[in-house]
């Protein structure tokens, strides 16, 4: 199957564990809980971001992540700091950015580092311009939607897409 669909860039599935046997009950595609990943297999998530990325995108020196608009959730906070962090040791230059004021007001997600002192990240203000995203004047080479759009799909992404081509 992923000889002719190439699989998606990342994904999260949730597991019921009954002692006796574990069972899939959810999966998602925009994950959530990067803040939760230990130590040891630290290693490992970079690992699979590289091959990830070279898998979609290898030429890629800038990733775009696009948050959800979450301005009160501080453990969603400490999620997207923590992808950035961990796509940021891929080597990539990695920005957080939305179309949204509000949570461009914001400024910075404030966070704890993966060695749990306070550090922040800047949030970047997203513009469309002829069917491109662009953050501070240049395009970013992968955008890294963290995001469902669960609320809808705002008016500036409707002719917006960028799909990864199989």
């Amino acid at each position: 199957m992923f000889a002719k669909y190439k699989p998606p860039f990342y994904s999260s599935v949730d597991l019921r564990n009954a002692c006796f046997k574990i069972a899939p009950i959810d999966t998602n595609l925009f994950p959530a809980g990067f803040n939760n990943i230990g130590e040891d297999d630290r290693r490992s998530t970079v690992q699979a971001f590289m091959s990830a990325v070279e898998r979609h995108c290898p030429h890629a020196e800038t990733v775009l992540i696009i948050p959800e608009n979450h301005t009160r959730n501080l453990y969603y906070h400490q999620h997207i700091g923590h992808l950035h962090a961990l796509l940021s040791n891929v080597g990539l230059k990695t920005i957080i950015g939305s179309h949204e004021d509000s949570f461009c007001n914001l400024n910075e997600i404030v966070f704890k580092n993966l060695e749990g002192l306070p550090t922040s990240v800047p949030i970047k203000k997203v513009h469309f311009e002829k069917n491109s995203l662009y953050v501070d004047g240049k395009k970013p080479d992968l955008v890294l939607l963290n995001n469902d759009f669960s609320s809808g799909i705002p008016a500036e992404y409707q002719d917006n897409w960028l799909v990864v081509k199989h």
